[in-house]
């Protein structure tokens, strides 16, 4: 079995008020395809898929949209909750 393990990809989150929208679309589109150029069976997320408990909707929709895709290529993906999930302090 082949797993891909990554984390905090904080979509939606923003530099010094400028949108990382264009950067993190660019990170999901490297990262399925790796997953199909590797073979990969899972990928596992260890947290912090989005920066707020609230993301912005664009956001969400990157994230869909790579949820479809990645489903097409038969590779599963398993998320686990971030830190901040469990100490009390998301967002």
């Amino acid at each position: 079995m082949r797993l891909l393990h990554t984390s905090d990809w904080h979509l939606g989150q923003n530099f010094y008020s400028k949108s990382r929208a264009a950067e993190h679309d660019a990170f999901l589109t490297w990262l399925l395809a790796r997953a199909q150029e590797h073979e990969v069976d899972a990928i596992i997320v260890a947290g912090d898929i989005f920066d707020t408990g609230s993301p912005p909707s664009y956001a969400r929709e990157l994230y869909n949209r790579f949820v479809v895709q990645l489903q097409q290529t038969g590779c599963r993906l398993v998320v686990l909750a971030g830190q901040s999930r469990f100490s009390g302090d998301a967002q």
